[in-house]
C-alpha cells in the first residue's frame, strides 16, 4: 500500500552543499517531500531543507534527491522542482505528518500550510 501523501505549501530553506536557496514544500510523506524550487541539485545530492511547523517550532529533515522533474524531462517555467527521500528528521516532522493525518487538525492547518 502507497505512503499516505499531504498536499501542502510550505516555505523552505533549501542547503544542497555550499548552495542554498528557497523553495516551497508541495507534498509530504513520512518518506519524502516534493520542493519546487529553481535551486535543484542532482539525483544522489544530499539536501538539508529547514522550515517553521505548525507550532511554530523550526523543522529539519535531511534526504537525498531522489528525482529531480528536468531529469523526468521537465521543460518551461513551473517546472523546477525535486522529490527527496528521508533519511533523517526531527520530531517536528513527525507531529507535521500526525497533523495533516488527521481530518480536524489538517483544516485548521491547511489555512497555514496547504495549498
Amino acid at each position: 500500500m502507497p505512503e499516505p501523501r499531504f498536499n501542502t505549501y510550505i516555505w523552505t530553506h533549501i542547503a544542497l552543499g555550499d548552495e542554498t536557496g528557497d523553495g516551497s514544500i508541495q507534498n509530504v510523506g513520512p518518506g519524502g517531500v516534493f520542493v519546487r524550487s529553481s535551486t535543484i541539485g542532482r539525483m544522489g545530492d544530499e539536501v538539508r531543507l529547514s522550515f517553521e511547523g505548525p507550532d511554530g517550532d523550526m523543522v529539519e529533515v535531511i534526504g537525498i534527491i531522489w528525482w529531480t522533474k528536468r531529469d523526468l524531462g521537465g521543460r518551461g517555467p513551473g517546472l523546477h522542482g525535486f522529490g527527496v527521500r528521508l533519511m533523517a528528521s526531527s520530531g517536528n516532522y513527525r507531529s507535521l505528518l500526525e497533523m495533516l493525518s488527521h481530518p480536524r487538525r489538517r483544516r485548521s492547518a491547511r489555512q497555514r500550510f496547504a495549498a
